[in-house]
């Protein structure tokens, strides 16, 4: 919000929602590009299988991968199911 509020120079909610369109964000987990057809933050996807360890007395998340932009839906598949 504060990126998007000092591009604008404003606090009106509609300018600081066209600003946020297609911009990318700098976040605790990276970069993070805003699709502007539907406001999507596209942030990263993790995944993997929680198992238990011999080191630890609980499951944790192994075989572990992250997913980008790849994970979401297109605008071309969303465009088709509204």
């Amino acid at each position: 919000m504060k990126a998007a509020i000092e591009k604008v120079g404003d606090v009106d909610t509609e300018k600081i929602i066209k600003a946020l369109e297609n911009m990318t964000l700098d976040t605790f987990v990276g970069k993070i590009p805003i699709r502007a057809y539907d406001h999507q933050a596209m942030m990263p996807t993790w995944y993997g299988i929680m198992d238990f360890s011999p080191v630890c007395p609980f499951p944790i998340l192994q075989n572990s991968g992250v997913m980008g932009e790849e994970s979401y839906h297109t605008v071309e598949q969303i465009k088709i199911c509204a």
